[in-house]
């Protein structure tokens, strides 16, 4: 396959917008955060720009390089993110050179980039969001024509979303995360961070289209458990399920399966439950629409987890419980699983006892 070569320097949003090939800018004010790594808040990343600019590619799962300018534009996609999808690309000090397919499509746009991958976690904290800067600085009214390039290939219910903020699905532009698209007229935006909570990406949750019918004060509140055990993928899987099982049964425990399953209807299942357990995975990033009291019983197998600080950070009642790692697993191309996504095995008699201080409502913490 033919490839192209895209070489430039690297440089910030903050500072590309100051180099006078834009047509628009707006400035956000930073965005209050918590940076789950550091445990901490944190805005030296959080202040957000909103960008409108000529003759860009979008590029390896939604990096941008401006061709008027030969420059590369940071802090748009995932930190190391050649490094973690295995894109081809050097670094000579501050330049950067990036391969791409040699067929590069052309749309005149205006395009709004919004990207996206096929994880539930980061497309609700880091690449949905962007849809919030719209009804903020009226990106509609000032360009009505204006469409939005998305990851091709999500599951149905991540499209189904533009619907639910009024964006309807004739105005999606699926794009492969690998391809290029020249963009003639390009809107984008920083992207929000992994390693952070942003306040007003939960409140856009908590107070928006998904969350504003899920809460069903006519029904009692019950306790799940997000069961990934019939899930294609092969990996982080309860090994002694049958075990766990026997326990979530006699506890009253209801089992919850996410997949397919439309965003608004995943909103309903974790604002109507009073107790949540899980082990470690995406669907957990669903916490955002969990009423402050939750209680969460989460299976981890890390000390410093996004997931208990996700909790944290919404006021949520928080149980960690240190998981057995099996040992040794190999994944399907026959390699060994670095721990964090292996099969664990819960340690049942202690889940057990947890559930029934629980249901005393005597206050218990787990800690490492």
């Amino acid at each position: 396959m033919t490839k192209k070569i895209l070489s430039g320097k690297e440089v910030s949003l903050a500072d590309f917008s100051e180099s006078g090939v834009i047509d628009y800018k707006v400035e956000l004010q930073s965005v209050p955060g918590f940076n789950w790594i550091k445990r901490d808040f944190d805005l030296t990343d959080n202040k957000h720009e909103v960008v409108v600019a000529r003759d860009v590619i979008c590029h390896s799962i939604f990096n941008v390089f401006s061709v008027a300018e030969g420059v590369h534009l940071k802090n748009l996609s995932y930190p190391a993110v050649l490094n973690t999808f295995k894109v081809e690309h050097s670094r000579s000090g501050d330049a950067l050179s990036v391969a791409v397919p040699g067929y590069i499509k052309k749309i005149a746009g205006p395009v709004f980039i919004i990207g996206g991958h096929n994880n539930h976690y980061h497309w609700l904290l880091n690449w949905f969001p962007r849809v919030m800067h719209l009804k903020r600085f009226e990106l509609i009214s000032r360009f009505p024509d204006l469409k939005f390039l998305v990851c091709s290939g999500l599951p149905s219910v991540y499209y189904d979303m533009f619907d639910s903020v009024g964006i309807p699905r004739e105005k999606l532009i699926m794009h492969g995360m690998r391809d290029a698209v020249h963009i003639e007229c390009a809107v984008f935006s920083n992207f929000f961070s992994s390693h952070n909570y942003y306040r007003d990406v939960l409140k856009f949750y908590r107070e928006g289209t998904f969350c504003s019918s899920a809460l069903d004060s006519n029904r009692a509140r019950r306790a799940i458990f997000i069961n990934r055990q019939n899930l294609s993928s092969s990996r982080r899987k309860i090994a002694n399920f049958e075990d766990l099982s026997r326990v979530l049964i006699s506890r009253g425990v209801s089992s919850v399966e996410l997949d397919g399953v439309s965003v608004e209807n995943q909103a309903h299942i974790f604002a109507n439950s009073s107790t949540i357990v899980a082990g470690h995975g995406a669907g957990l990033a669903n916490l955002v629409f969990a009423k402050p009291g939750t209680k969460l019983i989460v299976f981890e197998n890390k000390i410093n987890s996004e997931f208990v600080s996700l909790a944290y950070w919404l006021g949520l009642e928080v149980y960690a419980i240190p998981t057995a790692q099996v040992e040794y697993e190999s994944g399907g191309s026959g390699e060994v699983r670095e721990p964090r996504l292996r099969d664990f095995y819960v340690d049942c008699e202690f889940f057990s006892t947890l559930l029934a201080k629980l249901e005393n409502s005597s206050p218990w913490y787990v800690k490492f």
